[in-house]
């Protein structure tokens, strides 16, 4: 009965640390992939789309051209569409991967301790919507399409 109780007791902290993570606002330094420092701070007041991919995975790709939708159909003063990728050894790929897409949207690399401010990151494609404080309200893993996403943000802000 005593170990029953401290297992419960353990998982009870367990989720009241993890949702502390999130009942934070988030904020962390990136390169965009033009190579300028960039912070989340500089898009409080919005709502952002933080999108984590890989250049190794064929439906990120998929993804990166459903978010360029995104990014054009939401004003850019309510919506800011941000993709991070993952894979740093790859960098150099990122130039190259927003001309072939034609991507319009913020692009960058993310910080080597991603999994510090997402602790529950472990799968790409993965985005999370923040609220204009910058804190985390929802939470993608796997391919969706523009209209899912579209969808999503319809239950927080218009894009019209």
């Amino acid at each position: 009965m005593v170990v029953k109780k401290w297992v419960l007791i353990l998982i009870f902290l367990f989720f009241i640390s993890f949702s502390c993570v999130y009942a934070s606002t988030l904020n962390f330094e990136y390169y965009t992939y033009q190579g300028a420092k960039q912070s989340l701070a500089n898009h409080k007041g919005r709502y952002v789309l933080l999108n984590l991919f890989a250049s190794y995975c064929p439906s990120c790709m998929i993804e990166l051209n459903s978010l360029n939708k995104v990014s054009k159909a939401c004003p850019n003063s309510k919506v800011q569409v941000v993709s991070l990728m993952v894979d740093r050894e790859s960098s150099y790929l990122l130039p190259k991967l927003v001309a072939s897409k034609s991507l319009t949207y913020e692009v960058g690399l993310a910080p080597a301790n991603v999994n510090k401010f997402f602790p529950d990151f472990s799968k790409v494609p993965t985005t999370y919507l923040l609220n204009p404080e910058g804190k985390v309200i929802e939470r993608i893993v796997g391919f969706k399409s523009s209209n899912a996403f579209l969808q999503l943000l319809s239950k927080y802000v218009s894009c019209n």
